[in-house]
């Protein structure tokens, strides 16, 4: 299996989990038996167990969903959790969409679905539906829809959607709106948004703004929830940089951690050329780049050996 196909499996785990709340109460009872009885010209079904007869009086598709989420996380069976989710997403239940477009391989359907979650106000699906615009894997490249579903992904106040949108601003030459949002996304903790400003402000000749957001986002404890990022086809690029090899497995390596890592690579960079820190700080730059090595970078063995060098 490849490795994107892990993780969007995992994606759909974890969106499955964080959906869940309570059991799906009732599954599984079984009653005496299944018929139907004719009288006075109407059908009476004694439905064969208490699940079916929920899921087949489900109008708003929320019976459907949890009974996807209990085949996938009970029964480890996907193929019928995704018939669930469909069913849940046909009948419009948001939530069922956003599982079930997460969990599909065609490419029509993951942007129908998503899209018909992002319109009822879901960011992540706002976020995704972007993302599938910007790489054009639906139908075709979109630029206008993409800036449109970031921003509104980001007016809901989802710090990522702010570093997305910001980021989007700031690659269109739009830098006093893209510093806005990226400086939002990082005020409220986002790792990408403090690296992102950070290294804006550094950009900028604000060197002390720039390295406050990088120690903030270098500071963050490593984690393995993955987000909207980790799912994004150019994000494995993360795990490509050939200067900067990662020694991590396929769990850990989550864009959130890459992000931490990077961080401090560039904190440790920093205090080594001495430029925005009013000189050299080879401490400093050790400190960092020791943080760097002991999360799994072994990329900066060769510049923590001349470190110790120097420091001789």
């Amino acid at each position: 299996m490849s490795n994107t196909k892990i993780r969007w499996n995992i994606f759909l785990t974890v969106i499955a989990v964080f959906l869940a709340g309570a059991a799906f109460s009732g599954c599984g009872k079984e009653s005496a038996e299944t018929k139907n009885e004719a009288s006075g010209g109407k059908v009476y079904v004694d439905y064969a167990t208490e699940e079916d007869r929920i899921l087949a009086t489900d109008k708003s598709g929320a019976a459907e969903r949890m009974a996807g989420i209990a085949a996938l996380e009970k029964l480890n069976d996907h193929e019928k959790a995704m018939r669930h989710f469909r069913a849940g997403a046909e009948k419009g239940d948001r939530d069922a969409m956003m599982l079930y477009a997460t969990g599909e391989t065609d490419k029509a359907a993951v942007e129908e679905f998503l899209k018909k979650a992002a319109q009822k106000g879901d960011s992540n699906a706002m976020m995704l539906y972007a993302l599938f615009l910007e790489k054009g894997y639906g139908t075709g490249k979109d630029e206008a829809a993409t800036e449109e579903w970031l921003k509104k992904a980001a007016e809901t106040g989802d710090p990522l959607a702010q570093f997305l949108y910001g980021s989007f601003l700031m690659e269109h030459r739009k830098k006093t709106e893209g510093l806005a949002y990226l400086r939002k996304s990082a005020d409220a903790g986002c790792v990408h948004g403090q690296f992102a400003f950070g290294m804006a402000c550094m950009d900028e000749g604000d060197y002390a703004s720039g390295l406050a957001n990088l120690k903030k986002a270098a500071s963050q404890p490593l984690t393995d929830k993955k987000d909207v990022m980790d799912y994004a086809d150019d994000q494995k690029s993360y795990k490509d940089w050939s200067d900067f090899p990662f020694d991590l497995n396929d769990e850990h390596l989550t864009t959130a951690n890459m992000t931490v890592i990077m961080s401090q690579v560039m904190l440790g960079m920093t205090y080594h050329a001495g430029v925005a820190t009013g000189g050299r700080d080879l401490n400093e730059a050790k400190k960092w780049l020791k943080m760097a090595r002991a999360n799994g970078c072994t990329g900066v063995d060769e510049w923590l050996e001349e470190l110790e060098k120097e420091n001789r």
